[in-house]
């Protein structure tokens, strides 16, 4: 068989394009109308345009603004809730829900330079931590589209009869994150060319004195006596909106070893140079069980032994932004070699219950011919491995007695896959674990 070698490449790359602008102006807060302005109480938000301190920026109700720069600590960032996101100094704050006056849920809104165009999709996030001393969370926060600022300050019972376009409306998971920030994002394609406003905050049909309120303890809120409002407060931070336009640039070449793979557990790193506007990877063998998959990491690595043997596989990379993956896969052939001996090829593997609740019992079975010498002793060296079925490996023992247990209390009920190896040959079986 000719060998094609996986040479240390030089990797070129193709970055005609990068993910598109974002329309938002003003997306994390930092500018301000009045450059010299910084709060300092509630009532005092200073000299605003459209009623809001941060530029381009407007309000429903009284939502507020927080800056480094303020001379009240409660209107810093560092106050009640994490620092700014990626840096920076500024971030917004409104109230999501008041638990005794429904229809007082505070917005930001913003009008767009110029409509979105109909039949484009556009992917959104923005980023939420819920306020420390908040009572109360809520899971309805989300974006709405409008196609007039009417639309927007029109309505009755704040916004809550609007259903957004983007954010979870099943009304099951609650923003209760007070340690982080939460991205809420999703995809919009509007149907018409008018959508020129989108609006930030609480979207709740249901809403009223009947309304189910998911009660927060931690972090200013522990019990009765420590000072808790009772509303469910949200800072907001970096706000996305994207035109899913262009997508990333194509791998053009993939490092790798400068020779074979061996048929063992030697380990081999492939990697692709980081593309412009890529968020993350995704990896595929061809011809192999193991699936690959998408990561963050622009590096993957391989063993001949995961591969499943010798041959010829095909490994295959391409990168996506966020609104999806390149156009094309980039591919390069991986040669899997015997390098050495094999010390447990006259073996078979058998392994005991299935499904397996505390241990699993793993025997090595000699296969024997009319010329084999049976011995009752110790076999050669080997290797049990149990993988999940991400292919991670999750237990291992090293082992010369023809039985052995692996302790599985602790990993969870689901699929996995046994291995015994020796570092050339591999015995494999799919097994369950049951508690």
């Amino acid at each position: 068989m000719k060998k094609i070698y996986l040479f240390m490449l030089l990797i070129l790359l193709c970055i005609t394009g990068s993910f598109a602008t974002n329309l938002v102006k003003n997306p994390g807060f930092e500018q301000r109308n009045d450059s010299s302005f910084c709060p300092a109480d509630e009532l005092a938000l200073g000299p605003v345009v459209n009623d809001y301190v941060a530029t381009y920026w407007k309000r429903l109700q009284s939502a507020d603004y927080f800056h480094t720069c303020a001379t009240n600590e409660k209107y810093k960032p560092s106050f009640g809730a994490e620092p700014v996101r990626d840096g920076g100094n500024a971030y917004a704050g409104f109230i999501g829900l008041y638990s005794t006056h429904y229809t007082k849920s505070e917005y930001l809104y913003q009008q767009l330079d110029n409509p979105l165009q109909a039949g484009v999709t556009y992917y959104v996030e923005f980023w939420v931590s819920l306020r420390d001393d908040s009572r109360y969370s809520v899971p309805s926060l989300g974006m709405y589209f409008a196609e007039t600022e009417n639309e927007i300050t029109t309505q009755s019972m704040g916004l809550h009869n609007l259903s957004p376009q983007i954010g979870d409306r099943s009304f099951t998971s609650y923003y209760d994150n007070k340690t982080g920030w939460t991205k809420i994002s999703g995809y919009f394609t509007p149907q018409s060319d008018n959508i020129s406003f989108f609006v930030i905050g609480n979207f709740d049909p249901t809403i009223g004195p009947s309304t189910a309120l998911k009660q927060e303890t931690g972090n200013g809120c522990t019990d009765s006596s420590e000072e808790c409002y009772a509303q469910a407060y949200y800072f907001l931070d970096d706000v996305v909106i994207k035109a899913c336009d262009d997508f990333p640039a194509s791998v053009t070449s993939i490092s790798g070893p400068s020779s074979d793979l061996c048929n063992s557990f030697d380990e081999a790193t492939f990697t692709i140079s980081p593309i412009v506007g890529a968020v993350s990877y995704e990896w595929r063998v061809v011809g192999s069980n193991l699936l690959g998959g998408v990561q963050t990491s622009n590096t993957f690595k391989l063993t001949g032994r995961m591969l499943g043997g010798e041959g010829t596989y095909t490994l295959r990379a391409r990168a996506f932004n966020l609104c999806g993956p390149s156009p094309t896969w980039f591919e390069v052939n991986v040669y899997v070699i015997n390098c050495g001996g094999c010390r447990i090829c006259n073996y078979s593997m058998s392994s005991y219950p299935n499904p397996a609740d505390e241990s699993i019992v793993i025997e090595m079975n000699e296969e024997y011919n009319s010329n084999a010498v049976h011995q009752d002793s110790d076999v050669p060296p080997y290797e049990v491995r149990l993988l999940d079925k991400g292919q991670v490996v999750v237990k291992q023992i090293k082992s010369i007695k023809k039985k052995v247990a692996l302790d599985v209390r602790s990993l969870p009920s689901g699929i996995y896959f046994l291995q015994v190896t020796d570092g050339h040959r591999i015995l494999s079986k799919q097994i369950s674990i049951q508690h």
